[in-house]
């Protein structure tokens, strides 16, 4: 399942792809993994569109635009691609967004979550992030502390909720409590400052 680490890489494949390029075509391969928007719609929304530097919230990659931006979640097994134009597709190609010698690829086999289109940059990003706890990297030692320290279940529980920490699922959470010293059954609020400050510096 992609996590914060591989969404970032996403981005970054974003950024240095498509930033700055004009988006020639849009082609839908399977509406399925669209979210509130027809074919037609985001075509129309996209076509002529172009990149400006992308973002990330969580597990979210926000593809922004110089108009509308265009959402990921990549659920299991969703991947952002960048072709050369022509290459030879991939049968879990979803959604192909031509820029000219290149192509951005939404490639995802189990299409458990997919693309959103937020029209207005502002408000519809905020109402599809609504509920999302702040993302994982963002937060200072003080802030990270004050808030596990105000959960009262286990520590990977809270830091796998993505309404408390976003970004972190089972296999990173883990990972980060295994090199921290900490069980993952150990009450959040029950943790000292120099665990809390263990915790916070293996998840940077």
């Amino acid at each position: 399942m992609p996590e914060l680490p591989d969404v970032e890489g996403f981005r970054e494949v974003l950024d240095s792809c498509a930033r700055g390029k004009r988006i020639e075509r849009v082609e839908v391969h399977d509406a399925g993994v669209l979210h509130g928007v027809t074919v037609a719609r985001l075509g129309r929304a996209l076509q002529g569109r172009r990149f400006a530097e992308p973002a990330r919230h969580g597990k979210w990659l926000l593809a922004r635009t110089d108009g509308p931006t265009l959402m990921m979640h990549f659920g299991m097994t969703g991947q952002l691609v960048c072709c050369r134009a022509g290459d030879p597709p991939d049968p879990h190609d979803r959604v192909v967004l031509a820029l000219g010698r290149e192509e951005l690829r939404f490639r995802d086999q189990r299409k458990l979550q997919g693309l959103w289109l937020a029209e207005d940059p502002d408000a519809d990003v905020a109402r599809i992030l609504h509920g999302q706890g702040p993302d994982a990297l963002s937060l200072d030692r003080a802030a990270f502390k004050d808030l596990l320290s105000r959960r009262r279940g286990r520590v990977k529980a809270a830091l796998t909720d993505q309404s408390v920490l976003a970004g972190l699922g089972n296999l990173l959470a883990d990972e980060i409590l295994w090199r921290a010293g900490l069980r993952p059954t150990r009450r959040a609020d029950r943790l000292d400052d120099a665990e809390l400050g263990r915790l916070h510096s293996e998840m940077r």
